[in-house]
């Protein structure tokens, strides 16, 4: 369990501190590869016109991508992408330990799971698109730190993964630092920071 969180945590944290700098973009392909939920950090430079860094993201993990085709044959590769969902039991997106946006609605009382479609769920859909949405306003606002863009582009990728376990909670260490480091804050903020605490945990 431990080997699952160090290594993404690891990756993460150093693009998250060389993020200026243009190999940062090898530091967010080799954090997506352990964890495909980081994949939406794309948009980060995307949307804050970073260039050198995300052509250096996209071709660290094009370069990554071939090397695992070359050492683990191209079937296999493919086989990663070919409808994934229908061969992962159910139980896997409704399990108590399964805090994703998605296992919340299957978990819903008398709601009916049809597995083939269960990422087509309209409701899962809806939401996600939603916060997305929302996510690259604030964004695109302006006026947020940068520190706070990557941040609130994680806390989305970790509530639209269909498969966001409990423990990847270790990935809102930053945030939850940051946010308690804020010198500008005043007791009801702090109060309130740390009922946002309580009530994730």
């Amino acid at each position: 369990m431990l080997k699952l969180i160090f290594w993404p945590c690891c990756f993460f944290l150093m693009f998250f501190k060389y993020r200026s700098k243009r190999w940062g973009g090898i530091w967010l392909a080799l954090s997506v590869v352990v964890k495909p939920y980081i994949a939406l950090l794309y948009i980060y430079p995307l949307l804050t016109r970073k260039w050198k860094l995300l052509v250096t993201a996209i071709s660290s993990l094009i370069i990554l991508a071939l090397l695992s085709v070359f050492a683990f044959g191209q079937d296999v590769f493919v086989s990663f992408f070919n409808n994934p969902v229908s061969k992962v039991p159910i139980v896997n997106y409704t399990e108590m330990v399964n805090q994703s946006l998605l296992a919340t609605i299957l978990r819903l009382p008398q709601y009916q799971i049809i597995k083939e479609s269960l990422l087509l769920n309209p409701l899962y859909l809806g939401i996600s698109l939603l916060l997305t949405l929302i996510t690259v306003w604030v964004i695109t606002m302006k006026k947020y730190s940068d520190d706070w863009v990557i941040l609130s582009i994680l806390f989305l990728a970790l509530i639209v993964y269909p498969a966001s376990l409990a423990h990847y909670g270790v990935f809102l260490i930053v945030p939850i630092v940051l946010l308690l480091r804020q010198s500008s804050q005043t007791v009801k903020e702090r109060i309130a920071i740390f009922f946002i605490i309580f009530i994730a945990y």
